[in-house]
């Protein structure tokens, strides 16, 4: 089986004017949990886990809507504070991914065109430990990889060391082994600007002697909606297909 989670707890302050929560607001006339839930359609033998707001489920009753759209196929985890960053949201699910199933972590606010079981067919006939989906792009919003041959060798936060941007999407052969890369990180203070983010995990499992490889997408084919005005691109983008 594999694990999917979703760390969707925190603010955003991008939609800090929007009355609803990041998760529930509509693109084209679907909220956003319900486009990132979607990309693992044709992911098969999963489980969902959503990291959501207390406060924010108790408003909004996100956690109604994640059963939902999964067809009631999700463990809800209810943080009542923040965290230093998305990689200490993850570890509030340790107790359903520390072990030997694999493992996805995914951005709550992204929409993929493209097959991500076709995606993880690829991590595993590559036999990776760890593995990231990216998208050519330098702008310093992301985060990046720097590639040695087909190898993953560093991952660096809001600093392009290369072309290769990551979409938002992680891969972990065994989910113990991200939660251990986290705790590293996390005790060695790798925190960019005070936030701890997932891609930190990667430079530990490259300490580690890890194979961690990638799968590029063309950027067309990924959709990010972490501000309105991303937002705004895909809806007309949509209306003029």
């Amino acid at each position: 089986m594999i694990n999917i989670m979703i760390p969707a707890s925190g603010s955003s302050v991008q939609f800090a004017s929007e009355y609803w929560p990041k998760n529930c607001v509509e693109i084209c006339e679907k909220p956003m949990i319900q486009y990132v839930i979607e990309n693992f359609e044709s992911v098969k033998n999963k489980k969902f886990i959503a990291i959501l707001s207390e406060e924010e489920c108790t408003k909004f009753h996100t956690d109604n809507m994640v059963k939902l759209f999964t067809d009631d196929n999700a463990e809800i985890i209810r943080l009542t504070g923040s965290t230093g960053g998305a990689l200490c949201t993850g570890l509030m699910a340790v107790e359903y991914i520390d072990n030997d199933d694999e493992l996805l972590i995914s951005n709550n606010d992204q929409k993929f065109d493209c097959d991500i079981e076709e995606v993880l067919k690829k991590f595993r006939k590559d036999k990776v430990d760890c593995g990231v989906v990216t998208f050519e792009c330098v702008h310093p919003r992301w985060s990046y990889i720097r590639l040695e041959g087909k190898n993953v060798v560093e991952a660096a936060e809001k600093r392009p060391i290369s072309k290769h941007a990551i979409a938002g999407l992680y891969y972990f052969k065994h989910g113990k082994d991200f939660v251990e890369a986290a705790k590293n990180t996390i005790l060695k203070g790798k925190d960019h600007e005070g936030v701890f983010y997932i891609s930190a995990s990667i430079n530990e499992m490259i300490l580690k002697n890890k194979k961690v490889g990638h799968v590029e997408i063309s950027p067309k084919l990924y959709h990010t909606f972490y501000e309105p005005k991303q937002i705004e691109k895909y809806e007309l983008e949509m209306r003029n297909a």
